[in-house]
């Protein structure tokens, strides 16, 4: 990603051991397209198909998988 121009690392103040990583503005540019599209494939293929009527079930549904795979 840093030889993308996506990123950029340096020492971390205070902990000789650390790096911080940081979006670039050419990153945050990439990231933000890629935000977008993604969003569209949400909307076309997961929102769109579901009936509006259905919506608090799939909720409801994507949560309980949401809290399961979070206590494992």
């Amino acid at each position: 990603m840093e030889g993308a121009g996506l990123v950029r690392h340096g020492p971390a103040p205070g902990d000789r051991r650390g790096v911080l990583v940081e979006a670039t503005e050419h990153g945050r540019a990439v990231f933000l397209r890629a935000a977008a599209v993604h969003a569209q494939v949400v909307e076309r293929y997961f929102v769109a198909p579901v009936a509006r009527a259905d919506y608090a079930r799939l909720t409801h549904a994507l949560g309980e998988i949401d809290k399961a795979l979070r206590d494992t």
